[in-house]
């Protein structure tokens, strides 16, 4: 039976896009699997997710010798926005004392800020996401009030790969598809990092990771490029 679980669960993993990130979770994961184990795999996982996030965290804490407890805080904002901030005060507080002048100040920031992005990829949604929920059967939280639309609220509601509300909404279709279309090219990840600050008073119950799932299903929808990762430049040029 556990066997067969294992089988289930790399193939599932295979065939999603969005499962490579995680990959190295999973496989890790999966190796270590028991029989007793797998009957309830939801629990485990969770369990799982939970020690590796922190180990991970703490290993790059240390490696590049960062304020623990900012570190910790500034990572806590950036999987509820569903991206890194890369300027301002938050970032840098996080850093180790420095000579700012010197280049290897800046060097130091931007390897700090490319490991803390791959730290968000792989982590962020790994219990809540539907491809992570049904490869191991995770029932969803139940929703809470806080997280019930207000009455007469407009909200976006990502549903499969299509944009739902955001179709009837030109100002945003807009400028996804401006941003799409630039000269020098875009990433989903700037697409929708735009589309949450432009638009964060209007749909103010959208969390980061909603518009990060949002606009990264639509563009692959319209480009036809289910594999498409959300830090890959690319250009569409739309048709008409």
């Amino acid at each position: 039976e556990d066997k067969e679980i294992i089988v289930k669960i790399k193939k599932q993993m295979d065939a999603s896009p969005d499962m490579r990130d995680k990959r190295d979770l999973i496989e890790k994961f999966i190796m270590q699997m028991t029989p007793e184990k797998g009957k309830d795999v939801g629990d485990e996982w969770e369990q799982y997710i939970e020690q590796e996030k922190k180990e991970q965290l703490d290993a790059i804490i240390s490696e590049e010798h960062l304020k623990p407890k900012e570190t910790a805080d500034f990572m806590q904002r950036a999987f509820a926005d569903g991206y890194v901030t890369e300027t301002g005060t938050g970032i840098a507080k996080i850093l180790p004392p420095s000579n700012p002048f010197l280049p290897e100040s800046g060097e130091k920031k931007q390897t700090v800020i490319e490991k803390l992005k791959d730290f968000l990829n792989k982590f962020l949604g790994a219990v809540e996401d539907s491809d992570t929920t049904q490869l191991f059967s995770i029932k969803q939280p139940e929703t809470t009030v806080k997280q019930k639309a207000k009455a007469g609220e407009v909200r976006l509601v990502p549903q499969g790969s299509m944009l739902e509300d955001v179709e009837v909404d030109e100002d945003v279709r807009r400028l996804v598809h401006n941003m799409m279309e630039l000269y020098e090219g875009t990433t989903i990840e700037s697409i929708y990092v735009d589309c949450q600050k432009e638009f964060q008073q209007r749909y103010y119950s959208m969390k980061g990771n909603d518009w990060r799932h949002l606009i990264r299903d639509y563009v692959r929808k319209v480009t036809e490029r289910p594999d498409l990762q959300e830090n890959e430049v690319f250009r569409y040029v739309m048709a008409g």
